[in-house]
């Protein structure tokens, strides 16, 4: 099974909106929900969540989240070689640091819902730490 994470990476994102829109139709028209009070604020809720995607599927958003995949994930194999090559144990410590607290915030940024939809297709879904 693939996941959302490939369905998101494979479909635009206006198919993504209007399947999760004809979800909403379905489920209010199935169980018979009149607009009362609660079902108000749960549209209000998905209506200002469909704003927040809008923000977020911006043009600069996008471009600036598939860049920051390609950038960290150059930057964290340059660190790689640096202190796979280091023999100085003090500061190969602390390129080891350095190297797990990006790698860190790569898989962070990785989980996001909204970051990882635009991870380039070659890149991890998950890096290792370095452990020595």
């Amino acid at each position: 099974m693939k996941g959302l994470r490939w369905f998101l990476r494979e479909f635009p994102m206006s198919v993504v909106i209007f399947v999760e829109a004809m979800c909403l139709f379905a489920l209010l028209s199935v169980s018979n929900v009149s607009c009362t009070r609660s079902s108000r604020t749960a549209i209000d809720q998905w209506a200002n969540d469909m704003k927040e995607i809008d923000r977020t599927q911006d043009v600069d958003n996008r471009m600036a989240s598939y860049e920051w995949f390609y950038d960290m994930y150059s930057q964290i194999e340059a660190y790689k070689i640096q202190y796979d090559m280091e023999k100085n144990e003090d500061i190969r410590a602390g390129v080891r640091n350095v190297l797990n607290r990006q790698i860190g915030q790569y898989n962070a940024n990785a989980q996001k819902y909204f970051k990882a939809m635009w991870m380039g297709r070659g890149l991890p879904d998950r890096i290792e730490m370095i452990k020595d």
